[in-house]
């Protein structure tokens, strides 16, 4: 009876991992101590570059889930990507078939070929995803947003809103690790709705 009482209350919303709560019983209530566990992030990362072991690493550093997609047969490969939960070999094209993408991803673009990344930009855009990452300047985003535009596909605010090009946080990253850590860090501050600014300048609660 006390578990059946638990099941229907101890609910916890807005992400909270921890709480305390009060719950009637018979006539009294118990106070109950909550923890919930989340399953591991889901992160996808296509392009399986030397650039994109570093950011495999660091994900699954976190606990998080990390799936690899590539279209070159020799870097969608276990071997090649050791850490990784899963290495997918596949073409732009069929990564809606390949890859189930929900609205707990993070997907990250690497692929360092424009068309690849002009294909995955809207396959992404169009799926559920939570965040989407493109590697590289602002310039290069913008001919591929054009070329989009151009061939009928149009971001709207909510698309704009999970895009995050160029990709990371500005710490001054240079070498693929540095980048990765950036990566991670912005993947981290923008589902925890933080801006990634020094903590010494939060005027907040830091947890």
């Amino acid at each position: 009876m006390l578990a059946a009482a638990l099941e229907k209350t101890c609910v916890l919303t807005d992400g909270a991992a921890f709480a305390e709560k009060e719950i009637p019983y018979e006539g009294g209530s118990v106070r109950v101590f909550i923890e919930t566990l989340f399953p591991p992030l889901p992160l996808v990362i296509f392009g399986a570059g030397p650039d994109a072991l570093p950011l495999v690493d660091a994900a699954k550093f976190l606990g998080w889930h990390v799936s690899v997609v590539d279209s070159r047969p020799a870097y969608a490969t276990k071997a090649h990507a050791a850490n990784a939960d899963a290495v997918i070999l596949a073409d732009p094209e069929r990564v809606r078939e390949c890859v189930n993408l929900s609205r707990r991803h993070v997907a990250v673009i690497m692929t360092h070929n424009f068309d690849k990344d002009k294909k995955l930009l809207q396959i992404l855009l169009e799926s559920p995803c939570q965040y989407v990452g493109l590697l590289g300047p602002t310039s290069k985003f913008q001919t591929l947003v054009e070329n989009l535009e151009r061939e009928g596909f149009t971001l709207n605010k909510e698309q704009r809103g999970r895009l995050h090009a160029p990709i990371g946080l500005d710490i001054g990253a240079e070498t693929p690790e540095e980048i990765a850590f950036s990566i991670i860090s912005e993947i981290k501050a923008v589902l925890e709705h933080r801006a990634g600014g020094f903590l010494r300048d939060r005027t907040g609660p830091i947890h």
